[in-house]
């Protein structure tokens, strides 16, 4: 097997297309919310690949090349993660999740209020995580904003002030089952979506929730492992 056939059997279009799209648009929006110095971080020449500043940014490189935002590696018990930037609103700080999304997805999020419920869980545990980093001013909430693929001027933003315990320790429940899962192959205990968030005809999961081939939907995940 060549080295492209190889590569493809783990790849697909779809996969491509949508991880590509959304790395990009992260890349896009943080360093235009850097030039508002809105957007406080780390600031990496895509050429010396050094960390050149570590504040509101970005900034000029020697080289001459405008630095991009790195994002906090971030890490409690067993979880880490990257947050997508902290976001300074009135000397106060808002962990900043990006989520580009389907027109459709905006629609249903604009017309139920809120975002999903798995992005407040990873925002609110971020916002948990950040609490270790060293600021110059206090870290307060986070803001999850929605970005349509087709249509940057089109979005939708969620703040929330303060840190839900109760989350983080369902967070940390949710992930060692997860984990466990993904180690045994075996899926039967799946907690349905709308169990912590209202049923949906939106829910991006609907079309596999609970079918009787899930096992085999989602063994693929537990074989990427191996």
């Amino acid at each position: 097997m060549t080295w492209i056939e190889d590569k493809l059997e783990e790849e697909t279009f779809t996969k491509d297309f949508f991880c590509n799209i959304g790395t990009v648009v992260h890349s896009v929006v943080q360093k235009w919310l850097g030039l508002t110095a809105h957007l406080y971080g780390k600031w990496k020449c895509p050429v010396c690949n050094k960390i050149k500043h570590e504040g509101f940014g970005p900034v000029i490189c020697e080289c001459k090349t405008l630095c991009e935002y790195e994002e906090y590696e971030l890490n409690y018990n067993i979880i880490t993660g990257h947050c997508d930037g902290l976001f300074l609103i009135n000397n106060k700080f808002y962990v900043f999740e990006l989520k580009t999304i389907s027109t459709n997805g905006i629609n249903a999020r604009i017309r139920e209020g809120k975002p999903y419920y798995y992005h407040s869980n990873q925002a609110n545990m971020y916002s948990l995580m950040c609490q270790k980093l060293k600021l110059p001013y206090p870290l307060i909430g986070n803001v999850i904003v929605y970005i349509t693929r087709d249509n940057p001027f089109k979005f939708k933003a969620f703040a929330h002030e303060g840190i839900n315990l109760k989350t983080v320790k369902e967070t940390l429940r949710d992930y060692k089952r997860a984990t466990k899962m993904m180690d045994t192959g075996e899926f039967k205990n799946l907690t349905k979506q709308c169990a912590y968030y209202a049923e949906s005809k939106d829910c991006p999961y609907k079309s596999i929730c609970f079918k009787n081939n899930i096992n085999e939907t989602l063994k693929t995940f537990s074989d990427l492992k191996k």
